[in-house]
Order: C-alpha cells, then sequence, then structure tokens
C-alpha cells in the first residue's frame, strides 16, 4: 500500500480502510470523497475497455437502477472485463444489513442478488460472445501468462473488440 500511496497519492485521492472488510473500506471511501456514484473495477479484470466503463456509467446516469453491470445478475462478456456501476445508497444500505463474510469480502453481492429491493439492470456486450464466454481474469498463473500475452500483442490500450477479433477467447 505505502508503494501505491508514494507513487500516486500527490496526484490521486487515496484511501486506506481494513484489509478483509472490503466493503466497510469502499463505503467509508465513498463518504470521504462524496461520491455519490461508485464505479468498481477489479484487479483481477485487467482486461476492462475503457470506453466500456464510460458506457456504464452513462448508462447508470440515465436512471432506473441502483446497480448496473455487464457480470451481474447476468454476465454478458467474459469474466476479466467486469465493470460495476451502483449507488452510494445502494453502498450504505450493504455496509449496515450485509453479515456474511464472503459480503464484506466482495462488497457488491448483498446489492446484486436482487433480495433486497434494489434496481437491477444488466449492461449488455456490444460484441457477440460465444454462448459458453471463456475466462480472462487472472486468477492463476496461468491467467496472468495468457492475459500478459494479450496486453503484448495489443498494447496498453486494448479494447473489449480487440480481444474478441483477435480470437484470444
Amino acid at each position: 500500500d505505502d508503494a501505491i500511496v508514494k507513487c500516486v497519492g500527490d496526484r490521486f485521492g487515496c484511501f486506506r480502510g481494513s484489509e478483509e472488510d472490503v466493503l466497510s473500506r469502499f463505503y467509508d471511501a465513498a463518504r470521504m470523497f462524496e461520491l455519490d456514484t461508485i464505479v468498481r473495477l477489479t484487479a483481477d479484470c485487467p482486461l476492462v475497455d475503457p470506453a466500456e466503463v464510460q458506457r456504464a456509467i452513462a448508462i447508470f446516469e440515465e436512471g432506473g437502477c441502483d446497480y448496473l453491470s455487464n457480470a451481474h445478475p447476468v454476465r454478458t462478456v467474459p469474466s476479466g472485463f467486469d465493470v460495476e456501476v451502483f449507488s452510494r445508497d445502494a453502498l450504505t444500505y450493504a455496509a449496515y444489513h450485509a453479515r456474511s463474510a464472503s459480503d464484506r469480502e466482495h462488497v457488491t453481492p448483498f446489492v446484486h442478488r436482487g433480495e433486497n429491493g434494489f434496481r437491477l439492470k444488466t449492461l449488455n456486450s456490444v460484441e457477440s460472445w460465444p454462448k459458453e464466454l471463456p475466462h480472462l481474469s487472472v486468477d492463476t498463473t496461468e491467467d496472468f501468462e495468457r492475459v500478459q500475452s494479450i496486453f503484448a500483442a495489443c498494447g496498453q490500450w486494448l479494447t473489449t473488440a480487440d480481444v474478441y477479433l483477435n480470437g484470444w477467447t
């Protein structure tokens, strides 16, 4: 954490919280930075397309939902491209009511299970992925090597279409 704060701390606001209770860390950061809308991207999903993040935010801001994602409640992209956008109200409710260790660690399951009246919306993919979606998140050394080869071939700024069209699925 110190290395990250040292690297970006002067240019971006940094927040540190519980290492185990990630939900409370998100909630406390949202309060500190006075956020109404939260975008959640995870380190094990490094293939997120910035254009898809912008599209997700735009759709969320049109209203009509508390939680929007391309991974929940219905997965429309391979794992590795996950984007979640949710309201501070939904985050606050989850922070006060979620009890299971899994809900506290993974931040949004309490919301996207849909058991608490949250309005959920699926972000549909602009690509026509195969019915059996490939696994492109980074959970193992083999996953890391596969994603590393994708970045080596495409460069730093790849898009969802780059991965789809070049057959890395």
